[in-house]
């Protein structure tokens, strides 16, 4: 089965300085199942990816759409990422879509993951 999102037309409103825009967020919630409870925040004026907003954190959609992420994240991956001091930014899609992969695989075979073994199955 193919997963490709549905076809939206952009339409980034006035002073939107984010490739995103309304009409896509909405399309990628709908498409992604993601809940109303998890806010979405476009960047205003100011703003940079960088450095998101106090209580927000960076999600580019090719998270979305790509690596198949969903909320809330994983507390695995979360716990992951903080043992390598990183935060999901940092991470780039592929990164991502092989530790949902994993998660996922282990779900499907019945197998039992902490920290400390994804930790293992990740390492170099």
């Amino acid at each position: 089965m193919l997963w490709v999102p549905p076809p939206f037309k952009t339409n980034p409103g006035d002073g939107c300085l984010s490739r995103s825009c309304p009409n896509g967020l909405t399309a990628i919630r709908r498409f992604c199942r993601i809940p109303e409870s998890v806010e979405f925040r476009l960047l205003e004026g100011w703003e940079v990816s960088q450095f998101p907003h106090e209580g927000y954190f960076t999600c580019y959609e090719a998270y979305l759409m790509q690596c198949h992420l969903w909320f809330p994240i994983p507390e695995l991956i979360v716990q992951l990422l903080n043992r390598f001091n990183l935060s999901i930014s940092q991470v780039n899609p592929c990164g991502l879509q092989h530790l949902v992969g994993i998660l996922v695989l282990s779900y499907e075979l019945g197998i039992t993951l902490d920290a400390d073994l994804l930790e293992a199955l990740v390492e170099p």
